[in-house]
Parts: structure tokens; sequence; C-alpha cells
């Protein structure tokens, strides 16, 4: 049986966002106070298991929310990030274990009370640390393969299809989490259905899995005949990018202005959180220029965007990378 929800939720533990410019010391203090998830009570989160999208594509999804949520967040992982009993097991992801996937959901859960969270695991963990994601076109490190150029939107195909199985199989769940009150017919969950499925949705991209919303954008272009991506893609009206970054050399942060005057016809709030973890890496310096480009551009085409840099006055550290998680 599916557990009943809490009553009350916590506050959710939120930075103060500054367009363009560095968080401040409030930020950093705030981030740094809230490093470790949460560990007091919170909605419950559970793993979903294997979800269908294409008959040949699948990936496990984790779940928290209630019946009363108000929309979706969707979040795509990183590099490292795992169930916990593989980072335990490995001898050095286990040094950031407290960024497992369940603690993320629920951390999340915490900074979005009123949404369903779901978590969206990668396909594949290449030497048990590099993700890699079933629906992109990647390398065997899970480093993007692609140029800036649009392309068929397989991608958005696939995950439409995933985010409604997913809500289908939680749907009959939640319509029974208050007995007596089940307005659908015994026999189906239609209007749940129905509901979960016409929610606002807002994507989550952190590290590696900011590559998932570059994606999105490149295919924007080839979505525009497919009603279903239109009604689909109607539904997203934020997205974040938390510190994105993987192992290739270029096409870290979406630059092209055709591909980004696409995006603006969507009118998605953007939100940019970044860290000297990956934008003042001088080995990687096209990272940062990238993401300055992608912030001035999206402000070209009018795009409404926010930029937050966190940790300014903190060396480059992989700690501080995995705490924007908790800053932003």
């Amino acid at each position: 049986m599916f557990p009943r929800w809490a009553v009350t939720v916590l506050v959710a533990l939120r930075t103060l966002t500054v367009p363009r410019r560095w968080g401040g010391t409030m930020a950093a203090e705030r981030a740094m106070s809230s490093a470790q998830p949460p560990t007091t009570a919170s909605l419950p989160c559970r793993r979903l298991g294997v979800v269908q999208g294409f008959p040949a594509w699948q990936n496990e999804v984790i779940f928290c929310g209630n019946r009363e949520a108000q929309d979706h967040v969707v979040f795509f992982p990183g590099d490292v990030q795992d169930y916990i009993e593989n980072m335990e097991a490995h001898r050095d992801n286990k040094n950031w274990k407290q960024w497992n996937l369940e603690a993320v959901a629920e951390l999340l859960s915490r900074r979005f009370p009123r949404s369903f969270i779901w978590v969206i695991k990668p396909s594949h963990m290449h030497l048990k640390t590099f993700s890699c994601y079933n629906f992109l076109v990647c390398n065997t490190m899970g480093t993007p393969e692609y140029g800036d150029e649009p392309r068929y939107p397989n991608a958005l195909l696939y995950l439409r299809l995933l985010l409604n199985n997913a809500a289908r199989q939680v749907s009959s769940e939640l319509q029974q989490q208050v007995e007596g009150q089940d307005s659908c017919p015994a026999d189906q969950n239609s209007c749940q259905d129905e509901r979960l499925l016409s929610l606002p949705i807002t994507f989550v991209g952190f590290s590696k899995g900011c590559i998932v919303l570059n994606e999105i954008l490149f295919e924007l272009q080839e979505a525009k005949p497919i009603p279903e991506l239109q009604e689909f893609l109607a539904r997203v009206k934020t997205m974040y990018w938390l510190d994105g970054g993987h192992q290739g050399g270029s096409n870290t942060w979406v630059t092209n202005e055709a591909t980004l005057r696409n995006f603006a016809e969507l009118q998605v709030d953007v939100h940019v959180h970044v860290t000297p973890y990956q934008v003042n890496d001088a080995m990687r310096a096209w990272i940062g220029k990238e993401e300055r480009l992608f912030v001035k551009r999206l402000k070209k085409v009018g795009v409404n965007v926010t930029e937050t840099r966190h940790f300014e006055n903190e060396p480059r550290s992989l700690e501080n990378h995995f705490k924007v998680l908790t800053a932003f």
C-alpha cells in the first residue's frame, strides 16, 4: 500500500537568486549551512523501478509527491550519483554518498513542496561513475556527441512517454491515498491520469545532467510539426541549469543563436546556477566562456533568465559543486 503522506512539509531552503552576479556572502553562508541534505521528516520518496519509454528504451525512476501537487519537477543527475548502496560500494564515490539519488529526491521535495518529483536515473554508469543517458547520442563516457545543429526530437518523444508512463504507474496509488474521496470510476483512474498528464513541468539538470536540457533545445525546431510534442512543450514553464559540465571539449552550454531563438518562443523561465568548479576551471576554459555566452544570448533573444554564481570567494571544489543542489 502506498504510504500516507505527511500532513505538513518543511519549508524549502532557498538562497537569494541574484541576476548576473555572484550570489554573495549570504548565499554562500546559507549554502554552507545546508551542505548536508536534511535528515528530518519529509515527503516519502521511493523507487518506481524500471519505467518504459520507447519499446526498447527504459529508465529507472525515483518518485516523491502527494495528491495536492500542482506541477512536476523532473531532475537529471550527473556523474557519480547513484543509488546509495552502489555509491557506498565504490572506493571513491562513497565520499559523496550523501548526494545519492534518493537523498536528492527528498531534497527536491523540500525545495518544491507542492510538486511531484521525478528523478530520472541514467541507464548506465560507465565504470560505475560516468552517467550515460540512453536517449541521447553519447560516447562510452556519456559525453554527448553532437554539434549545434537541429535534429529529430528522439529525446523529447522519449521523455514524454517516460513521464506519462511513470505518472500512470503512480496515479492509482495516489487515488487511494484518501479513503472515501475517490471521484473516478472504480475500474479506472482516468481522471487522476488526466490531471497528472496536464500539470506544468519544471526541468532541472545538474552537472552532466544538463546535457538533457541542452538536447531539448537542439530538438525544438524539428519538434514543431509534431502536435503531441507541442502540447508537451507548452507545459514546460521553468528550466534550471545547475553547474553544467561534461568530459567533452565543447558544447557544454548552448550558444547557437538560432537554437536559442527557437527556445525563446516557449517563454520558459530559465535559472542558471554555477560554481567555480566548472566556470573557473583553467583546464576547461571554454565552459566559463560558453556559460557567459548562453546567458548573454538568452537575454538578447528575450528569454527571462537569471544567473547566480555561488561560492565566489572559495577555492574550486567538488564539494561546492554538489552543494549547488542545496544553494539554488
